[in-house]
């Protein structure tokens, strides 16, 4: 409950209104896929959860963690179930375990664990909360934005950017982070250099940017050195003992 705590936090509210933020949001809130008993060699860090996510309770369960899924396992006949599925035991859409190493070794998180997206609410939702989802849509829209306010807005940017941070030291230093995507780049890059930070995960370094897995980007001609490139450090990863 800790993300809800401190978004509640950021935006002042009374404890009555506080309890019914949390009570709203409390089965919308998405938790990170790390294994309490596998501990991840790699972790793909992408911006927040969507209706599917919110569905299956874990990261990349839709179309996103398909394209992940699809360039580890290309030609399989499991290629099509989203890697979230496959790392959250016990989901009802992985009808098989599969002994890959590569998958195996990944670990997943969010930056956000509410949605930013706003279109990933239900209409109540967005009707009784539309200020705080305003705040979350342009967070999402403009990641880079300034946090030189006290304003509402950049309190609950600065709540986001604490809170992964907390997950981030939580981690081994032998995993690596990838951020995946412009929100996740920067949310990281902002997260591990705050005064005081001491993680010691390591960062997945590249000449280019790993975009996030929506849309297919991931198969984009444009994008196809880096992504292997990817794929080749985390099968690396997996197998190195």
């Amino acid at each position: 409950m800790g993300f809800l705590r401190d978004i509640t936090n950021a935006l002042a509210l009374c404890e009555r209104e506080s309890a019914q933020l949390r009570d709203t949001f409390n089965g919308i809130i998405v938790d990170d896929s790390i294994s309490e008993t596998l501990e991840p060699r790699t972790v793909l860090l992408v911006e927040s959860p969507d209706q599917d996510e919110i569905c299956h309770g874990h990261p990349l369960a839709g179309d996103s963690g398909k394209s992940v899924t699809g360039k580890l396992l290309t030609g399989s006949q499991h290629s099509n179930v989203p890697i979230g599925c496959f790392l959250h035991r016990g989901c009802r859409c992985a009808q098989v375990d599969i002994q890959d190493a590569a998958i195996n070794s990944l670990g997943l998180m969010n930056v956000s664990r509410l949605p930013l997206d706003s279109n990933a609410y239900c209409l109540n939702v967005r009707q009784q909360y539309s200020e705080l989802l305003r705040y979350f849509q342009a967070i999402k829209d403009r990641p880079d934005v300034s946090l030189l306010s006290d304003h509402a807005p950049s309190r609950v940017y600065k709540a986001i950017r604490d809170h992964l941070g907390r997950r981030l030291r939580d981690l081994s230093p032998n995993v690596l982070v990838v951020p995946c995507g412009k929100v996740a780049r920067t949310f990281l890059c902002r997260a591990t250099c705050m005064p005081g930070y001491q993680g010691g995960s390591e960062v997945y370094a590249s000449d280019n940017d790993i975009p996030h897995p929506s849309r297919n980007i991931w198969s984009q001609r444009r994008h196809r050195e880096s992504i292997n490139n990817l794929l080749e450090t985390i099968r690396s990863r997996a197998n190195d003992n």
